[in-house]
């Protein structure tokens, strides 16, 4: 049966596109699917319980092409826990393209997934979350077939996935240009409102990368946040993010990443804790999803062999602090606190594992875990081990 299975899922897989009248229209969808298992799951509590949650996601899009200068697309997306039972039933996307109305402007006005630059500040979470976020409102953007200059910039209110746990609303401007022939920048203004205890926050961020004449891939980012909190604290918190890499023989590539977001220290009139907005998190600081990037440093050394042209293995090394001893550290998505107390910062070390495959176009897998070492900041010493596999099909 399983090997049944594989074969259809590994056949090629085409969207149906079908004429009506002056429209084009496209049926695509997809299928995701991921088993986990944690140990200990609550590094809170010594001895804590074995999780190993399922959970799987189904999507249909429908897309209508009217001409270059009219696109309409609706997307239905349903996801299912441990119980069988759907979690969620809901309009993901829902949005109509106006391409270039008013000179070389496009326009977006509806619900759709936002998604910009490499995903630190501003990610639909799709790759990982089976509840990506989304939002109603308008997207302008300059052309985006420039290969030199290109921009947006939207208002929007949160509609599905966690910006929408804490009513958000979300308004920004992002760019990105070329610096000669090696390098290019990124620039970011965002605002956001969460409505789900008044807190609002105005990010300043940018990143400039490139890859200089002997291979040596290079990222620098940096950003700064003010606004206000809930209790009237007026927020001045800061990130700062560089990132080396170098491809090597036979398919190796070597890297090496700091990062350093903010916290709270022992001067109680302002809010020093960086916010990492709608970061991928999964992407980012451990694929066991333990910290969120707020009062951290993170150090990680980052492995990857390109085995053939389907498949890829990594070994990533982790080591956390806290980069203030007078605040807590934070659970990676919910920004739980996870009660650390005392002068130590040393959060621990995390070894990640993993593989990811593609099969074909619109066919991935990847299966893999980590090993997490408590540091002594932490509440216990309790250690944990996390497996997963994961599986997607998308036509």
């Amino acid at each position: 049966m399983l090997p049944h299975l594989l074969l259809l899922l590994a056949a090629p897989q085409e969207p149906l596109t079908r004429q009506v009248g002056d429209a084009t229209l496209t049926l695509g969808g997809e299928v995701m699917g991921r088993v986990e298992v944690r140990d200990d799951a609550d590094l809170t509590t010594a001895g804590g319980e074995t999780a190993d949650p399922m959970r799987a996601r189904v999507s249909v899009g429908l897309a209508a092409d009217y001409g270059a200068y009219l696109r309409g697309y609706a997307e239905i997306l349903a996801s299912w826990g441990d119980t069988g039972e759907s979690t969620t039933e809901d309009l993901q996307q829902f949005y109509l393209d106006l391409h270039r109305p008013l000179g070389d402007w496009d326009l977006r006005a509806g619900r759709t997934e936002l998604d910009f630059g490499d995903g630190r500040l501003v990610s639909s979470n799709r790759s990982w979350l089976f509840e990506p976020n989304s939002f109603d409102g308008l997207l302008v953007s300059g052309d985006q077939t420039s290969p030199v200059f290109r921009w947006s910039a939207w208002l929007t209110k949160a509609a599905n996935g966690p910006a929408d746990l804490t009513d958000d609303s979300f308004g920004g401007f992002f760019a990105d240009w070329k610096i000669g022939k090696a390098s290019a920048a990124e620039a970011y203004a965002l605002l956001r409102r969460q409505e789900v205890g008044d807190i609002e926050e105005f990010t300043l961020a940018g990143r400039w990368h490139g890859r200089t004449a002997h291979g040596l891939e290079w990222s620098a980012f940096g950003a700064a946040q003010d606004g206000s909190q809930i209790d009237g604290r007026e927020t001045w918190a800061q990130a700062a993010v560089v990132t080396l890499g170098k491809e090597l023989d036979y398919g190796h590539r070597l890297g090496l990443e700091i990062g350093v977001a903010t916290g709270n220290d022992d001067r109680p009139g302002d809010f020093q804790r960086f916010t990492p907005v709608y970061v991928d998190q999964h992407r980012y600081n451990g694929r066991a999803d333990i910290f969120a990037f707020a009062n951290l440093i993170d150090v990680a050394l980052l492995y990857a062999l390109a085995w053939n042209e389907r498949w890829s293995l990594h070994a990533d090394l982790h080591h956390f602090a806290r980069q203030s001893r007078f605040d807590d550290a934070y659970a990676a998505y919910t920004l739980v606190p996870y009660g650390v107390t005392g002068s130590s910062t040393s959060l621990g070390q995390e070894l990640d594992l993993y593989a990811e495959g593609r099969i074909r176009d619109g066919f991935w897998l990847e299966f893999g875990g980590a090993l997490f070492l408590a540091g002594s900041a932490m509440p216990t010493d309790a250690d944990q081990i996390w497996l997963f596999a994961s599986l997607g099909l998308s036509f």
